[in-house]
C-alpha cells in the first residue's frame, strides 16, 4: 500500500497540503508562494534488515515537503487518515483562486517522517541554465 500511495504524488500537484510553515513564510515575505511542484519519478528499494529507501526525484522541494508526504503515506497506512482525504490532498486543484477549497498543511493531521536518514543525494541542472 505504501509504494502505490507514494505513486500518487507523481506529476504536477498542488502540495500545499504537505508544505511546512507555507503560511508562516508567506506573512513573512508578504506575498503568497506557489506551491505547485513536479514529482518526476518515485522509486524504492530494499536494504536489507528491514530497510527500506525511497528516492523522489522532483523540481522544487517546498520546506519539509517530502518528509511531511512520507509521514502522510505513514498515517494512511496505519489508519491515522483515511485514503480518500489523503487522495483529496493530493489531488487538488493547481489554480488555488479556481476553487474555494484548497487544503492546506493544518487540514493534514500527519505528522512528517523522522529527519533521520532523509540526505539530498543529488541536484541535476539542464545544461542550458545559466548560473
Amino acid at each position: 500500500q505504501f509504494q502505490k500511495l507514494m505513486q500518487e504524488y507523481v506529476g504536477t500537484r498542488n502540495f500545499r497540503a504537505f508544505a511546512g510553515a507555507i503560511e508562516a513564510n508567506e506573512k513573512r515575505k508578504g506575498k503568497a508562494i506557489g506551491t505547485v511542484r513536479t514529482v518526476n519519478k518515485i522509486d524504492f528499494f530494499t536494504e536489507g534488515e528491514g530497510k527500506y529507501r525511497v528516492d523522489i526525484y522532483l523540481e522544487g522541494a517546498l520546506y519539509k515537503m517530502v518528509r511531511n508526504m512520507v509521514g502522510t503515506v505513514l498515517a494512511v497506512c496505519t489508519g491515522k487518515i483515511d485514503e480518500e482525504t489523503f487522495m483529496s490532498f493530493v489531488h487538488q486543484p493547481l489554480d488555488e483562486y479556481v476553487s474555494d477549497r484548497i487544503y492546506a498543511r493544518d487540514d493534514n493531521p500527519s505528522k512528517p517522517a523522522p529527519p533521520e536518514g532523509l540526505t539530498l543525494e543529488y541536484v541535476f541542472f539542464n545544461e542550458d541554465d545559466d548560473f
